[in-house]
This record gives structure tokens, C-alpha cells and sequence, in this order.
């Protein structure tokens, strides 16, 4: 027993503990080296296996790129193979996203990656850059999505539901909220400034201290909406329910005689109609009468004569230069010396110029409203003429230059002498 106890209380039980201690520690060092070692090549794995879901988005084959768009929700996953360590590449995968929709037009693919977006990790969507963006139809709700301080200039929300979700702060300038559904969401100080808004559901959002500057709404709805401190200056609406009162309500002009011909696509997106809903009711709040033609209104025989008779019968011309023609890939001015490359450019429709240039022919003032990018024909900028005005698009949604402009063309015009057709 003695000895056992000496043993104990020995130099032999200090050097067993210490071996002990320090095997501990050799272990310990090996393991969590290994551990880095693990997580290294885990993260060069997870990389390897981004890098070729993001390289199948760009794929020839559509089967590919929707495997590839419904794959990327797995770097949300930290229970999935590519969230070891925390979803590592859950940001770079929004941003993937966030720049993939910025070039995709409406369909199943575009839906599909912004319907991802909701379920990225907390924190990742915060003042995230979506400008441009195609999130249309997406399903962005739910008090999980936090999205404040998102920039969304000239995005576009068409049918994009984001009831509940945190928006506060968020940048919504000229972005395009056609049927977009913001119910009981949280919109404090968010700016909505010279952005499109036609038939958007803001029942029960909070919306204190949100700015409507230069806003042309229809058909929207505030029941139930928090609007405290809610600024809008130059914003005009048109069948408002329970809106702020720094909302102007649309009062229905009185027109005179005066006409001014709208010369326009044939057929209208919901941001180019509002756009040209908008200039109308400045048209008419100017007491002119807008002379719009649908595509169905041109004549099919004497087209161009009787248009001609139109253009004549009006006071002035007001000219949208909308993205009407995209050239992916096409050459200009083939086998000249002026041959040159076109990649991703949009050109307007040829109408537009047909319809100025009658309108110069007869001395009648004309005002361009172009898309960024829109330099063909009449809306090139090295065409110039004392009848031509260009203003920036943008303009449609203040009013008071257009306004201007209007009062400007009154008294340095002749009054028209040919017939309405």
C-alpha cells in the first residue's frame, strides 16, 4: 500500500500525467491540422463544383442551365455538400444571380434563379446590388427575406410578390412595380423615386418616411399602410385608395383644339405604357388632346399619306424612342467602308422616324424621348434641327419640362390647315 501510494505521489505519476499531457497536445495539433487540411480541400471542392454550375448557366443546352440555375440554391444549403463551413460561397452566389438576371429576359430560367434568392442565408441579400435586374414573377416574400438597403434602380418587379418581406431603406429608383405585391411588408424609408408603379398592393406595409418624388401611380392600393413622414413631391395618381395626401389625385383635363400626335411602339410594355400614359396626362393637363394610333389604326392602303394627314392636323410631335429591336450579334452597313460589328444594341422602331421626318417636312416641333442607347435614326445626336428637342426619358414621369416645352411650341407654330383623316 505504502508503495502504491509513492508511486502516486512519485516522480513516475508527474511524468505519466506530463507524457499524458503532452500526447494530448501532439494529438490536438495533428487533429486540428488535419481539420484545416479537410476544410481546405472542402473549400476547393465547393469552389471547383461553383465555378462549373455557374459555367452551365452560359450552356447551349436549356436542360443544363435550369439543372445548373436550381443547383446554385445548394451553396444556400449548409446541410448540403456545399455548405460545409458555412456556406461559404452563399454571397458570391447571390451575386452570380443578382448579375445573371440582369441580362435575362422573362421565362422559366430568369424565374427560377430569383425565385433562389429567398432562400440565401440571413444577411446576404442586405443592401445587396440588383440594378437591372429581371426579378419579375419572382416569389421574394415571407419575413425571412431581408433585403434592406437593396438597390433595385431600374429593376424589374413586374408580378414580383414580396409580402412581409424587410425592405426598409431600399432604393427603388426608376425601377418598374407593375402587379407587384408589397403587402404588410416593411418599407421605411424606402425611395420609390421617379420609379413606375401601376397596380402594386401596399395594403399594411410600413411605409413611414418613404419618398414617391416624381411618381406617376394607377391603381394602387394603401389600405391599412403606415405613411408617416411619407414625402412625394410632383406625384400624380390615378385611382388611389387610401393614399398619402402628398399625392396629387389626376384631375380629367379640358381639351381644346390643339392636337400633339404620340408616335410610339406598337405595342407597349407595362413600364413603356405607364411612360406614355404619363406623358398623355401631361399632354392634357397642358389642354392639348394626345393623338395616339394603335397598331390596328394604320390605314392599309395610303399609309403614308394618311398618316401624313394625322402628323399635319397636330400642333406637335412627341416621339418615343423605345427599345424596339435587339441585335445580339450583327454586322451594320455590310460590305461598305462603314461596316462595322454590332453587339448587344437595341434600335428603335422604324416608325418613329417616318413620323418625325414627315413632321420637320411640315415645320411641326418635335420632342425625342429616347431609351438609354437608343442613337439610331432621328435620335442620333449628331441630328440636329431647330424643330428637334431631346430630353431625357426621365422627363415623363416630372412633367415640368415637358410642361415647358408644350407652352414653348403654342406661339412659334402655325395652326395646322389640313384635315384629321
Amino acid at each position: 500500500m505504502d508503495v502504491f501510494v509513492g508511486w502516486f505521489s512519485g516522480n513516475v505519476f508527474r511524468n505519466v500525467l506530463a507524457t499524458l499531457a503532452l500526447l494530448i497536445t501532439i494529438v490536438g495539433m495533428i487533429l486540428a491540422a488535419y481539420r484545416r487540411y479537410v476544410t481546405r480541400q472542402n473549400l476547393k471542392d465547393i469552389g471547383t463544383a461553383f465555378k462549373d454550375t455557374v459555367a452551365g448557366l452560359s450552356s447551349a443546352s436549356m436542360e443544363v442551365r435550369m439543372s445548373s440555375a436550381i443547383l446554385l440554391r445548394r451553396f444556400f444549403d449548409a446541410k448540403s455538400e456545399f455548405g460545409i463551413g458555412g456556406t461559404p460561397f452563399a454571397t458570391a452566389t447571390v451575386s452570380v444571380i443578382a448579375g445573371v438576371l440582369k441580362t435575362l429576359q422573362t421565362s422559366e430560367l430568369q424565374k427560377v434563379l430569383s425565385d433562389s434568392l429567398r432562400f440565401a442565408p440571413s444577411g446576404c441579400l442586405k443592401g445587396g446590388d440588383f440594378q437591372r435586374a429581371n426579378l419579375s414573377k419572382a416569389f421574394l416574400g415571407g419575413k425571412h427575406v431581408d433585403m434592406r438597403g437593396a438597390d433595385f434602380f431600374q429593376a424589374n418587379l413586374s408580378g414580383t410578390l414580396m409580402k412581409e418581406a424587410l425592405l426598409n431603406n431600399a432604393e427603388f429608383y426608376e425601377t418598374t412595380l407593375n402587379n407587384t405585391r408589397f403587402s404588410n411588408a416593411q418599407l421605411r424609408g424606402a425611395r420609390f423615386t421617379a420609379a413606375i408603379l401601376q397596380n402594386v398592393d401596399f395594403r399594411g406595409a410600413d411605409l413611414t418616411g418613404a419618398s414617391f418624388d416624381n411618381v406617376r401611380l394607377r391603381d394602387v392600393d394603401f389600405t391599412g399602410a403606415k405613411l408617416e413622414e411619407v414625402s412625394g413631391v410632383n406625384a400624380v395618381g390615378h385611382n388611389i385608395i387610401n393614399g398619402p395626401a402628398c399625392i396629387q389625385l389626376h384631375q380629367c383635363p379640358h381639351y381644346v383644339s390643339r392636337k400633339v400626335f404620340i408616335s410610339r411602339l406598337g405595342v407597349l410594355d407595362a413600364r413603356q405604357r405607364l411612360y406614355v400614359e404619363s406623358v398623355k396626362d401631361i399632354v392634357g393637363n397642358s389642354h392639348f388632346l394626345p393623338l395616339e394610333l394603335s397598331r390596328d389604326m394604320y390605314d392599309a392602303s395610303n399609309v403614308l399619306s394618311n398618316l401624313a394627314n394625322k402628323i399635319g392636323s397636330c400642333t406637335a410631335v412627341i416621339a418615343f424612342g423605345f427599345r424596339s429591336l435587339h441585335i445580339v450579334d450583327g454586322i451594320l452597313r455590310h460590305s461598305t467602308e462603314d461596316s462595322r460589328t454590332i453587339k448587344n444594341e437595341f434600335l428603335s422602331t422604324p416608325w418613329n422616324h417616318v413620323e418625325v421626318g414627315m413632321a420637320i417636312a411640315m415645320r411641326i416641333p418635335v420632342l425625342l424621348l429616347a431609351d438609354d442607347g437608343i442613337i439610331d435614326g432621328a435620335f442620333h445626336n449628331n441630328v440636329n434641327d431647330e424643330l428637334l428637342v431631346r430630353m431625357s426619358i426621365n422627363c415623363c414621369l416630372g412633367g415640368t419640362n415637358i410642361q415647358s416645352w408644350l407652352k414653348s411650341v403654342i406661339g412659334t407654330v402655325n395652326e395646322p390647315t389640313m384635315q384629321s383623316a
